[in-house]
């Protein structure tokens, strides 16, 4: 059984929260140009302001607890890097084909009906859906393309 750190989880939980809803949709009230509510809550609305600070910091827990779980097994030769990717491979690589189809068939339904992408989103096009769907997009793109959220799966591959 893998070892937990509480407060390293309560950390993480945060981040995600922080990032995926309150950042997040931040970002899409202030294209819209409508208030964001959440950010006059003292707590919340600090998160949402300084929210991006937590992708680096969230690499960083990430990185402290891979290597935690790998060293040992690397250094007594019972793990590859052939399985690693693997693993990595076999984990993250079918969410990020069902969700890039998914927001692919959303963009262009979208766009069919409203004339216009998504959320402003840029690149759109079939070269950019192929990086999307071989987790390829963030290396060698630096745009949001397609499915956005992935560029934080095509960087963990990476």
């Amino acid at each position: 059984m893998k070892k937990r750190y509480a407060a390293l989880d309560l950390v993480k939980f945060l981040g995600v929260f922080a990032i995926g809803c309150l950042l997040h949709y931040r970002s899409i009230a202030s294209k819209a140009g409508a208030p964001f509510l959440l950010e006059q809550i003292p707590v919340l609305g600090t998160l949402a302001r300084y929210g991006h600070f937590l992708v680096e910091l969230l690499f960083l827990i990430s990185g402290l607890l891979a290597y935690q779980s790998y060293f040992n097994r690397i250094a007594k030769n019972e793990y590859t890097f052939g399985k690693f990717l693997k693993g990595r491979i076999v984990r993250l690589y079918p969410a990020m084909i069902l969700s890039t189809l998914a927001m692919a068939i959303f963009q262009w339904s979208f766009y069919t009906k409203n004339g216009a992408f998504f959320a402003e989103m840029q690149n759109n096009d079939l070269p950019h859906l192929f990086l999307n769907l071989f987790g390829l997009q963030t290396w060698f793109s630096r745009e949001f393309t397609v499915n956005q959220p992935t560029w934080y799966l095509s960087t963990l591959m990476l």
